[in-house]
């Protein structure tokens, strides 16, 4: 997979590789320090990875529902709220008009 990385033009991805390189090496070094079996290294290096990755997948994924609930609660409160005024504008109308006839009802009677 470094290998696909390594063939693209210097970037974003190759930024996130030197990244997951550094705190591979660091986590590594850790292990290494205190010592473990070289397979346990390696699976444990691997595991804090894979964990640190899910984490920042779940954050990234808790940022767009939040920013998702924020701008479609806003929106439909917008609408709601022009609804509500469409409604009583359409009241309004209907009073103005029916006040109208009353007043050309009693205007022809007497």
């Amino acid at each position: 997979m470094e290998r696909i990385f390594e063939t693209q033009s210097a970037g974003y991805w190759q930024m996130m590789l030197g990244v997951a390189r550094a705190t591979k090496t660091k986590v590594s070094g850790v292990f290494t320090a205190l010592k473990l079996p070289r397979f346990m290294v390696s699976m444990l290096t691997w595991g804090i990875l894979l964990s640190l990755g899910l984490m920042l997948a779940g954050l990234a994924a808790f940022a767009v529902f939040f920013y998702y609930m924020i701008t479609s609660s806003g929106q439909s409160k917008a609408d709601q709220l022009a609804d509500e005024l469409r409604e009583e504008g359409r009241q309004e109308t209907l009073a103005s008009l029916q006040d109208l006839e009353h007043y050309h009802y009693y205007q022809d009677r007497y």
